[in-house]
């Protein structure tokens, strides 16, 4: 079941042309990866959720671009790409910057569904052309019912 949600874009988080302030991360048997999502916060009360993509330079770079699209999952079904305003759309870094971050928050999120964002990165050459893609899930954000236990804790 496809569903529209309002979203908003919280801000950009980080665009920068000096040294980046820290590098990518490295999960754990994972060589250094140029690409990291997080959920900033799950607050199943006002059924709203924020995440974060960032994401680091590599050689020969010149812009970055990222895009989140909303999965949802209702009962043991899989997670589904859920249609909602704001998302799908590349953002786009500016020339040059080392460090680049978006910040993306969704309200209207359903009671007894499960979300993640899946955020898509690019890096793209002088002339335009992808040199690079990845691909990350954020962790899940729970949005249980009323009738719930886990709600009132």
């Amino acid at each position: 079941m496809r569903r529209a949600l309002a979203s908003v874009a919280l801000l950009v988080v980080a665009a920068t042309a000096g040294p980046a302030t820290s590098g990518p991360p490295v999960a754990r048997g994972e060589a250094a990866t140029p690409a990291s999502v997080r959920l900033v916060h799950c607050t199943p009360q006002a059924r709203e959720a924020a995440f974060e993509g960032r994401m680091w330079q590599i050689a020969a770079g010149q812009r970055m671009s990222l895009r989140f699209r909303l999965l949802e999952r209702t009962g043991s079904e899989r997670f589904r790409v859920v249609d909602a305003p704001g998302l799908g759309r590349w953002r786009w870094s500016r020339a040059g910057v080392r460090e680049f971050g978006y910040r993306q928050g969704v309200r209207g999120l359903a009671a007894g569904a499960v979300y993640r964002v899946r955020v898509d990165y690019r890096w793209h050459a002088a002339d335009g052309r992808p040199l690079k893609r990845a691909r990350r899930r954020s962790a899940p954000c729970r949005q249980p019912t009323r009738a719930d236990r886990r709600y009132h804790r």
